[in-house]
């Protein structure tokens, strides 16, 4: 359920997060008058979104109920938006999270320092691939399962993983299909075989060796297709 409140932004750089949209940490003032830490995630809307609806922020807000229903973290939805010409979906912010690319590059990159965690590489990897089961059979379909929109924070038994930026997420009326579940599990940045494997025990994919073919194979198709993209819009990476 959303709460009726007012944004507050928090117009310092180092509240913006990068990427395509402007994400930023705020606070969210309830109609009581409670403050809570949140982060604002403001989309243009389309002409698509003004035809058949809904805004992008209400897709997020369906897709996060979607995600908890199927026993998957995601922050805690607190209001949307719809303005003339964008909308804005707001969720709690997590301290402590740590993007989970941060273990990927440290695991590839010898100059990038660990994450700030007690959770090792193969903790996060197993949590994934757990993570991105319950979300496939759950019926969800994220799409831009990525590095960057899996965070981590820590729990009582180990790490415990959230999804944010959820508006380009689908679903379907029962478990996916395997193509599907391919594409989300080619996604976060695992380019070694032996880590990939690691994610698809976790997941529990059988036979092994054919799923293994797939998420590698699409995973580099990925890797090519973000090169590009680096290539000709640097200013989002």
């Amino acid at each position: 359920m959303v709460l009726e409140g007012t944004i507050r932004d928090l117009d310092s750089p180092e509240n913006r997060f990068p990427g395509r949209f402007d994400v930023r940490r705020c606070l969210f003032v309830t109609a009581e008058g409670e403050r809570i830490p949140a982060v604002v995630k403001r989309m243009p809307a389309s002409r698509w979104d003004r035809l058949l609806g809904p805004s992008r922020a209400e897709r997020c807000l369906r897709t996060a109920e979607w995600l908890r229903t199927a026993g998957v973290a995601t922050p805690e939805p607190l209001a949307v938006e719809r303005g003339e010409g964008e909308s804005a979906y707001v969720c709690r912010q997590l301290p402590e999270a740590v993007q989970v690319r941060a273990w990927f590059r440290h695991r590839y990159e010898t100059s990038v320092a660990a994450p700030p965690s007690p959770h090792g590489f193969d903790e996060v990897v197993e949590a994934l691939g757990r993570l991105a089961r319950a979300m496939h059979d759950g019926g969800v379909f994220f799409r831009d399962f990525t590095d960057g929109n899996i965070l981590v924070t820590t729990g009582d038994s180990g790490p415990v993983l959230w999804l944010v930026d959820l508006d380009r997420a689908r679903r379907s009326k029962g478990p996916l299909g395997i193509v599907r579940r391919l594409r989300d599990l080619s996604r976060p940045g695992l380019n070694a075989p032996s880590d990939q494997r690691a994610l698809l025990r976790a997941y529990g994919a059988s036979p092994l060796a054919l799923w293994l073919f797939g998420v590698s194979a699409l995973r580099l198709k990925t890797r090519v297709w973000d090169t590009f993209k680096r290539a000709v819009r640097p200013w989002r990476w």
